[in-house]
């Protein structure tokens, strides 16, 4: 979204997946550097969800047609997609000029028939990444690049982890049962500290915390 994506102070960013973990990080990280956000997310819930996160605009995209209400919200300069498939030509027809459209994931589908014309005319930026093949030195300079800009966003309160619930580790069958429901949003994980012994020192012990998304269901232990 920052690095390829380019995204600036003042300009409009259009996130999917809005109560993934990775849409209810991308929502506030694009707060806190100034843009504007329109989120999508599939049911009421999830858009509402999206507006206490800081989206500017919300749209349920089971309901409402996503390309039609950016196009009416003045159109997006950034796009973080990971539906891919058939969302890729809706999200070119929404990019405003120079626009840039950022794919990071393809759960909907790994091609698409696009409009070339639309990219010539639009001058649009049709890219996407991946971390897992990028080399070690590569990770490193992501990895700086996070701390010198995210982590004082962290610190002044304005980049939050949304956790839904907190297991312990005996209980992560029903945790996961949980996650079949598929009614919750983002996951982060954590340690609960507990006193134990005469000097009751603080002794770590593992929780499962986790929520789900029903985009993909994902559940994650610790």
């Amino acid at each position: 979204m920052f690095d390829i994506g380019r995204l600036q102070a003042g300009e409009t960013c259009l996130i999917h997946g809005a109560t993934s973990g990775i849409g209810v990080t991308a929502i506030q990280m694009a707060k806190a550097a100034g843009a504007r956000v329109i989120a999508t997310g599939r049911g009421a819930a999830k858009a509402e969800q999206a507006r206490g996160l800081g989206a500017d605009l919300a749209i349920d995209s089971s309901a409402e047609d996503f390309t039609a209400a950016v196009e009416a919200a003045g159109g997006a300069d950034v796009i973080l997609d990971m539906v891919g498939g058939p969302y890729t030509p809706r999200n070119l027809a929404c990019l405003k000029p120079g626009g840039r459209l950022v794919t990071i994931a393809t759960l909907g589908g790994m091609t698409a028939e696009i409009d070339l014309g639309q990219i010539m005319r639009k001058r649009l930026t049709l890219t996407g990444s991946t971390l897992r093949p990028r080399s070690a030195d590569e990770k490193a300079r992501l990895a700086r690049a996070v701390e010198e800009t995210v982590w004082p966003w962290i610190e002044q309160g304005k980049l939050r982890p949304t956790i839904d619930s907190a297991f312990p580790l005996a209980e992560a069958a029903k945790a996961h049962a949980g996650s079949k429901a598929a009614t919750t949003s983002a996951r982060s994980s954590s340690w609960r500290e507990a006193r134990a012994g005469p000097q009751s020192a603080k002794v770590k012990t593992p929780v499962l915390r986790i929520s789900w998304s029903s985009s993909s269901r994902v559940v994650r232990t610790w």
